[in-house]
């Protein structure tokens, strides 16, 4: 299970570690590397679709379950309800913020950020799961739970599920590689300034 997710972070990892320490010469045969691992220069990788395509179904299952907790943090904090959409908005640009600042830092090579937004994205999931589950239970002692809210927390698992598999695929990890071979090209150009400069 998520097979090319681990391909892709040990991937991240290893070459990382490489473009921090290594110099002009090296950095140009981690470019070589890179390049054979996308098989080629220009294609679907270079978009970023499947980053791009995570963090949206990652935002689409994060927003469902936030108007039941919002109902139930406004009723034990006995404030007023029709303020409800205040909580909701705050937390939905903030995770928002979250997932952006992600994906920035990834499409720039980052093995941190990248660990960052699969850490994101479980608390993501595990929330999905945990909001399907109320629903479920809601429902079956009739506690009162919305029905298009239970019928829209499956799509919303189902989403967070279908963004871990937009980064288990061949793209991503040709995505990636691409990133990478972009970062170690700017470091090397940084480089290469620094030197000419001294």
């Amino acid at each position: 299970m998520l097979k090319k997710l681990k391909k892709t972070l040990t991937l991240s990892k290893s070459y990382s570690k490489k473009i921090d320490t290594f110099d002009i010469a090296k950095l140009e045969k981690v470019k070589d590397d890179m390049i054979d691992e996308m098989e080629e220069p220009v294609g679907w990788h270079t978009m970023g679709l499947p980053l791009v395509a995570s963090c949206f179904l990652a935002l689409f299952s994060f927003v469902i379950p936030q108007t039941s907790l919002w109902q139930g943090i406004y009723t034990l904090l006995g404030w007023p309800k029709y303020a409800l959409m205040i909580g909701i908005m705050v937390s939905a640009f903030f995770y928002a913020f979250l997932v952006v600042l992600s994906l920035l830092f990834v499409s720039k090579g980052s093995y941190v950020f990248l660990r960052y937004h699969l850490f994101v994205l479980a608390i993501t999931t595990l929330f999905s799961l945990l909001f399907v589950c109320y629903c479920f239970f809601s429902w079956l002692t009739e506690s009162g739970v919305h029905s298009l809210l239970f019928g829209l927390s499956f799509p919303g698992l189902f989403a967070a599920c279908l963004s871990w598999k937009c980064l288990d695929t061949d793209i991503f990890y040709r995505m990636i590689a691409y990133c990478l071979h972009n970062r170690a090209w700017r470091k090397q150009i940084k480089k290469q300034r620094k030197n000419n400069a001294s």
